[in-house]
């Protein structure tokens, strides 16, 4: 199911990797804001499809493996009960990555 109905994968290519990552955290702090688990869930699907998105952005082969890793570690938090304080983490290392701290 496509959740960025306007969004394609030419759409996306013009954003920086930084700016990705910050979308990308966007949705991690969407998941600490909100109350029902189906929200927070539907925000992990939106995540997984930007970080697909991501993926399938040429420019970044050499990052594939960590944002991999991003994409396996939000999949146990999608089939288990969400830990608030490892979506805490991933909020922060995207947006500290957007701010140039990991570069």
């Amino acid at each position: 199911m496509q959740h960025h109905k306007t969004l394609t994968d030419k759409k996306w290519a013009q954003y920086s990797f930084s700016e990705q990552l910050l979308m990308i955290g966007s949705e991690f702090s969407r998941i600490l804001h909100l109350k029902h688990e189906e929200d927070q869930k539907r925000c992990i699907e939106r995540a997984y499809e930007l970080i697909d998105l991501t993926l399938e952005d040429t420019r970044w082969r050499g990052r594939t493996k960590e944002l991999l890793r991003l994409r396996e570690v939000l999949g146990a938090e999608y089939i288990n009960k969400i830990d608030f304080r490892k979506i805490r983490r991933y909020y922060e290392y995207c947006l500290d990555f957007s701010k140039g701290k990991n570069l």
